[in-house]
């Protein structure tokens, strides 16, 4: 399995979510980086991006989706 950081956090009043420092550092993420959100009706992936066309965006749908289900999640 790819090197997988699992950690927990919570939603803010403001539905605001911390990221927290270990992905932040390990991902290199800095305030004000744009994040690609992917969500399904349990789960939520982000990845780092400046931007993203539509075939980066079906590519980082199939790589989340292949992560989670070798993690055992569905998306």
């Amino acid at each position: 399995m790819e090197n997988i950081s699992i950690d927990t956090t919570k939603l803010s009043a403001k539905g605001q979510v911390v990221i927290p420092v270990d992905v932040r550092n390990k991902l290199h993420l800095e305030a004000g980086n744009k994040l690609f959100v992917m969500a399904s009706e349990d789960a939520i992936i982000l990845q780092k991006t400046n931007s993203m066309n539509e075939k980066d965006k079906i590519t980082f749908s199939q790589k989340a989706r292949s992560i989670a289900r070798k993690m055992g999640l569905s998306l």
